[in-house]
């Protein structure tokens, strides 16, 4: 569809490369650290859509994984990096902004002639507090005049059936195939009661009577026979050895913890 000309990750698997294989029925090839020399020409031809793996492809044998290696980044992927981040605006999702060439590479797009002239938006998970190099880039980015802002996002998926759902003029064929599965209303008749076959056990029963109290004489609840209500199908507690008390134990050797009903 031609809605996204570049994408940069700093993930080794190839999960883009199946999705547009599986998904868009196309090939993605990726420009990594042992096969980056053309990606800043690509871009400057516009081969779209364009697909740089900066840290390495983990079917190569040349990766940055550690810090030291982290610290620089790769010349040409660099190149290509700060020549979209003067074309295009970018969305930056996954990504928790902790390594210092990545950084670096926005930094030197935010030097350029037109840095990220669409805009910059980060986002991250709802309630995580952001990251304080993130919040200086941003607030770096907005003294350069551009748009940037910190966007809350539940989760990676929805973030992306969001940006989906909000896509106009989607070909259909492609909407089904994004689209595995459809919401549907349905209808499910409850069984009637009886004591006929097959019997189903389900570990969903309301507790009816909740202990009020635990400590070292009432160290927790266990279900018995003797405690189930057949009128109502409900349980009933009772003090039992199984279950969890987070106290120290006589040694001192910390705390313990099980399942509060076995």
């Amino acid at each position: 569809m031609g809605l996204c000309r570049a994408i940069f990750t700093t993930n080794f698997d190839s999960v883009i490369e199946k999705a547009v294989a599986e998904v868009g029925r196309g090939s993605l090839a990726a420009y990594h650290l042992e096969g980056a020399t053309n990606a800043n020409e690509a871009l400057n031809n516009e081969e779209f859509p364009i697909y740089c793996k900066l840290h390495g492809d983990l079917r190569y044998d040349n990766l940055k994984n550690l810090p030291e290696d982290l610290a620089l980044g790769d010349a040409a992927l660099t190149r290509c990096f700060i020549n979209a981040g003067n074309r295009f605006g970018f969305v930056v999702t996954g990504y928790g902004g902790r390594d210092q060439s990545v950084m670096n590479q926005f930094r030197e797009a935010l030097c350029g002639n037109n840095p990220f002239p669409h805009g910059l938006y980060w986002t991250g998970i709802q309630g995580v507090p952001i990251n304080a190099a993130v919040e200086r880039l941003l607030n770096e980015a907005t003294d350069h005049g551009v748009q940037a802002y910190y966007v809350p996002i539940e989760t990676f998926d929805a973030f992306l059936l969001r940006l989906w759902r909000n896509t106009q003029n989607k070909p259909s064929d492609l909407d089904s195939r994004v689209r595995r599965t459809v919401s549907t209303t349905v209808n499910i008749q409850m069984p009637s009661q009886g004591r006929g076959k097959p019997l189903v056990r389900l570990n969903a029963l309301p507790v009816v009577d909740p202990p009020t109290q635990t400590g070292p004489q009432n160290r927790g609840r266990s279900i018995n026979r003797q405690n189930h209500d057949p009128r109502s199908g409900s349980l009933k507690p009772s003090v039992g050895p199984q279950v969890a008390d987070n106290e120290r134990d006589e040694r001192g050797q910390g705390s313990r913890s099980s399942s509060p009903f076995g």
